[in-house]
């Protein structure tokens, strides 16, 4: 009869750890959150950003350690609380590692003395890496090769092209509704004037983010170009020849309306119809 009882307290206790089992998976389900082609869209958008920050750190350290320091805070500025929450949610020790290795970076770029160049690489490439899990983790499998999704991430890289090419040579951005505007006369944060039409820069970081993140966009659509439909083509040709007079543009140093003008009327048009979007502008 011991024996009995025995088996009865084993099997009972079994079957107490397997429901246990079964029901965890399910509350993980019930308290997950479930991101939106937009939200997958704008992290993806963000993970590039912070690429392109932490190569400019890694480019600039041996020849401008003030701007190596400027595009280590941008990056770090990037991975905000929200998006630190939201990424944590689907993987906390991915969500944990990034946020101390951006910290580390900004630290050491500005330790003293300067990090050598090989420390430096080392710490971008785990980032990185750190970067690519994050991607893994945060983001479906079935939303990484969704063409919508992509192209509205590269929207987002777009947007800041613009914002960055802007605050180059000091003008501030203006929405109304849904598009990316700027006054024809904005007055920067010296107290001075700054037309659209200059092509003075006056913030060499913000101007070289620019660059970098246009060549992003563009390295964007050459991976996503083979996912639109096949009657595209002639759409698919003008966003990739709009993306090149883009990079063109920014890199001659042409005045803010020329880069502006080449986004708005004719590579987001070209998006459009090449991922067949119904909606798409630069917010």
């Amino acid at each position: 009869m011991n024996k009995s009882f025995s088996i009865s307290i084993i099997l009972l206790l079994a079957v107490v750890v397997m429901s246990m089992i079964g029901i965890y998976p399910l509350k993980q389900m019930a308290y997950a959150h479930t991101f939106s082609g937009d939200e997958s869209a704008a992290f993806l958008a963000l993970v590039k950003q912070i690429e392109a920050e932490i190569g400019l750190v890694d480019t600039n350290l041996s020849s401008n350690i003030t701007m190596a320091q400027e595009h280590a805070e941008h990056a770090t500025e990037h991975l905000d609380t929200n998006t630190t929450k939201e990424l944590a949610e689907r993987n906390k020790r991915v969500a944990n590692d990034l946020t101390t290795e951006l910290a580390d970076l900004q630290r050491v770029v500005k330790a003293e003395p300067a990090p050598t160049v090989q420390v430096l690489k080392d710490k971008v490439s785990n980032i990185n890496d750190t970067l690519q899990e994050a991607v893994s983790v945060r983001i479906e499998k079935d939303q990484l090769t969704n063409s919508t999704i992509n192209a509205l991430a590269i929207n987002d890289i777009l947007g800041e092209v613009l914002e960055h090419y802007g605050a180059a040579y000091g003008i501030e951005e203006q929405e109304e509704g849904k598009e990316y505007h700027t006054t024809e006369t904005e007055t920067n944060t010296t107290g001075t004037e700054a037309s659209t039409n200059t092509t003075t820069i006056i913030d060499l970081a913000e101007y070289q983010s620019a660059q970098a993140y246009a060549n992003e966009a563009k390295q964007m659509f050459d991976e996503i170009k083979v996912l639109a439909p096949s009657n595209t083509t002639l759409a698919i040709s003008n966003v990739g020849s709009g993306l090149d007079e883009m990079i063109s543009a920014v890199y001659n140093k042409a005045p803010f309306t020329t880069v502006d003008e080449i986004v708005d009327n004719k590579v987001l048009p070209s998006l459009k119809t090449a991922f067949n979007l119904t909606q798409l502008s630069l917010e």
